[in-house]
C-alpha cells in the first residue's frame, strides 16, 4: 500500500517533536528584556524561560508519556506555572490541563484543578476568569479573554453540570468582549488569532445559542487568510486559525482549512523557526519604569501548533 507524501512529512515532523527517551525539560522561550521609562526604551538582556506550561501544548500535539509524567510531577497544589517557581496561573494551568486531557488523563483526575480555578480565578462581576491572583502589573488585574475561553472549555469537558453557572457567565463575558470585526483580543499573546480560537472553541460547545458570535468570529478568521493559504505567513497564526475554523464545524470552511494545511505542509518540509509567543511587562514599585519581555519560542512550541492543526 502506498503512503502519500504529506503523511510521511507529518510522521517525520511528529518524530522531530518527540522528546528524547531520557526526557529532561529545558527552556522553551527566549525573551528580549527591555527597560521602559519616561526617557526611552532600553534593551537590557536576553533571558530564557518557560520550562513548564508550554510543554502542555507539546503534550497535546505528541501525546508523549514522558511529557505527561513530567507535567504531573510539576503540579503545585493542583495547578501549574509558566516557568518553575514563577507562581501558578490559571492560563498556564489551562495549557497543561488541555495537554493532559488529550493524552488520556481522565477528567476526574483534573477535577481538583478545575475546582481550584473556579474558586480562586473566577471574577463574578464580569463573568470571566483572571489569569493571575497577585498581579505585578495593573493590566493583569482583570478577567482575561484567553483565560476565560480556555478555562470555560475545560470546565465543560471536566464537569459540565458542576460548573454550568460559571461557563454560562463566561459565554456572556465572551459575547461582550467580541470586537466589532468578530475577533477577540488577549493580553498575553501578540495575536488576535489565538484568543479568537479559544473563544470559538468554547462557544462552539453550544452552537445554537452562540451562532451569531461563531459566524462573526469565523468570518474574521476567513477574511484574514492570505492568497498563499497562510495567516500572516506565520505557522502559529495559520495553525490557530485552522483550529478556530475547525471548531466551528462548518463545511463551508473546508476550502480555507485545506489551503491552510497545504501551506503548513509545505512549510514543515524545511526547518521551522520559532515565533513570538508571549509578551508582558512588570511594573516596579515606587518607580514609573517597567520591565518589558518579548518572548519567542525556540522552535518546539511553533512545531506543536503546526502538528495540532494537521491532525485529522
Amino acid at each position: 500500500m502506498k503512503i502519500r507524501l504529506p503523511m510521511l512529512l507529518i510522521a517525520g515532523f511528529l518524530l522531530a517533536c518527540r522528546p528524547d527517551p531520557g526526557f529532561v525539560a529545558h527552556k522553551l522561550t527566549r525573551c528580549m528584556v527591555y527597560d521602559i521609562s519616561d526617557s526611552a526604551p532600553e534593551f537590557t538582556r536576553i533571558h530564557d524561560e518557560g520550562d513548564v506550561a508550554y510543554y502542555g501544548l507539546i503534550l497535546q500535539a505528541t501525546g508523549q508519556r514522558e511529557l505527561r509524567d513530567y507535567l504531573l510531577a510539576k503540579k503545585r497544589d493542583h495547578l501549574w506555572e509558566y516557568n518553575w517557581d514563577y507562581g501558578v496561573t490559571a492560563e498556564d494551568s489551562a495549557i497543561v490541563m488541555d495537554g493532559l486531557l488529550s493524552s488520556g488523563v481522565k477528567p476526574a483526575q483534573l477535577l481538583a484543578s478545575a475546582e481550584r480555578i473556579s474558586r480562586e480565578y473566577y471574577v463574578q462581576s464580569s463573568g470571566g476568569f483572571r489569569t493571575v491572583l497577585n498581579p505585578r502589573s495593573a493590566y493583569w488585574d482583570k478577567a482575561s479573554v484567553v483565560t476565560t475561553g480556555h478555562i470555560a472549555w475545560l470546565l465543560r469537558q471536566i464537569s459540565p453540570v458542576e460548573f454550568s453557572g460559571q461557563t454560562e457567565s463566561a459565554a456572556r463575558f465572551l459575547q461582550k468582549t467580541q470586537l466589532p470585526d468578530g475577533s477577540w483580543k488577549g493580553e498575553w499573546f501578540p495575536s488576535r488569532t489565538i484568543p479568537s480560537y479559544y473563544s470559538l472553541r468554547f462557544l462552539a460547545t453550544n452552537r445554537l445559542a452562540y451562532a451569531s458570535e461563531l459566524r462573526r468570529g469565523t468570518e474574521y478568521l476567513r477574511g484574514n487568510q492570505q492568497a498563499d493559504g497562510s495567516w500572516s505567513n506565520s505557522v502559529i497564526e495559520t495553525s490557530a486559525a485552522i483550529l478556530g475554523l475547525q471548531a466551528a464545524d462548518n463545511p463551508g470552511f473546508k476550502k480555507e482549512i485545506e489551503q491552510g494545511r497545504h501551506w503548513l505542509r509545505e512549510k514543515i518540509r524545511h526547518s521551522v523557526q520559532g515565533e513570538a509567543v508571549l509578551y508582558y511587562w512588570f511594573e516596579r514599585k515606587g518607580s514609573k519604569s517597567r520591565e518589558f519581555l518579548h518572548c519567542s519560542d525556540l522552535g518546539e512550541v511553533t512545531k506543536a501548533w503546526a502538528l495540532l492543526a494537521l491532525k485529522d
